[in-house]
């Protein structure tokens, strides 16, 4: 993430080499576009990991970042099976992934398919493959490989995670909160949308205060406000609990958060409600 003079300019999730948008403005005379690096610093975190800090002030070429891995932390968004695979498997996962992100689906699952048959317990590539099969809104095959990726590597999250959002999506509430429910279980566990996932399940079958549990446990993990639905949901619990003070912080937080969400006006709209009530 860029900040500028402690304002968020630009968040990039990636694998690798990276841009980060930083915004640009033209000189004095009108001419030559430069960046405004002034005050601005690039933070780099990755879950088990320490926290890279780079001053952009001396340009926006930083090179080349590395991270060192924190002591006693395991991080369950990497699947461990992949430092056992064999060459030529994690050749043909390599070509699956290109394929993937060129959104060559069933190119991408060619080269997968290889991969795995290759090595079976291939956690990543299973989980690529639901990930083709998802992006294809092919649901019901995106969970059976995403089943195969967490049988290949029960420490793995991520298709645990994404089994429950597509669960969340077919409004499929009570299967959603029974993958969720071992995650946010634990103590170690700290992936904001998983505790997003379980706070929507756990309102729809009418658990105000398991939802209301994980949604704040998902706004104190979500530092960097990737999943701001965290923050709408707190204020509908709390309204619907007659506590309308707290929630307007939250819509304000929300809108603060995502302000073209196709949901801010109507956002908007009931914040306004709420303050003209002579709420703060």
């Amino acid at each position: 993430m860029a900040r500028c003079l402690g304002s968020g300019r630009g968040v990039v999730y990636t694998r690798g080499h990276f841009a980060v948008p930083l915004g640009l403005v033209r000189d004095g005379d009108g001419g030559t576009i430069i960046p405004e690096l002034m005050g601005c610093e690039l933070t780099v975190s990755l879950r088990g990991f320490h926290t890279v800090r780079v001053d952009l002030s001396r340009g926006v070429t930083v090179g080349t970042l590395k991270l060192v891995r924190q002591r006693g932390v395991l991080d369950d968004s990497y699947s461990m099976t992949t430092q056992l695979a064999p060459k030529d498997a994690r050749k043909a996962y390599e070509k699956g992934v290109e394929a993937l992100r060129k959104q060559k689906f069933d190119e991408a699952r060619k080269h997968l398919a290889r991969a795995v048959e290759i090595y079976p317990n291939y956690s990543v590539a299973w989980y690529e493959t639901g990930a083709s099969f998802q992006h294809q809104r092919r649901f019901d095959e995106a969970i059976e490989a995403y089943a195969k990726a967490s049988r290949a590597d029960g420490q793995f999250v991520l298709p645990i995670i994404q089994t429950a959002s597509i669960l969340i999506g077919q409004r499929r509430w009570r299967e959603a909160a029974g993958v969720t429910g071992a995650l946010v279980a634990s103590s170690r566990f700290d992936h904001p949308e998983a505790f997003l996932y379980d706070a929507v399940a756990k309102y729809n079958l009418k658990d105000l205060e398991g939802a209301e549990k994980s949604a704040r446990r998902a706004v104190e993990l979500d530092d960097l406000h990737r999943f701001p639905k965290s923050w709408h949901l707190l204020a509908i619990i709390l309204v619907s609990r007659n506590e309308p003070e707290e929630a307007v912080q939250y819509l304000r937080s929300y809108l603060e958060y995502a302000p073209g969400s196709p949901d801010a006006a109507s956002i908007r709209q009931q914040l306004a409600t709420l303050e003209a009530n002579g709420r703060p």
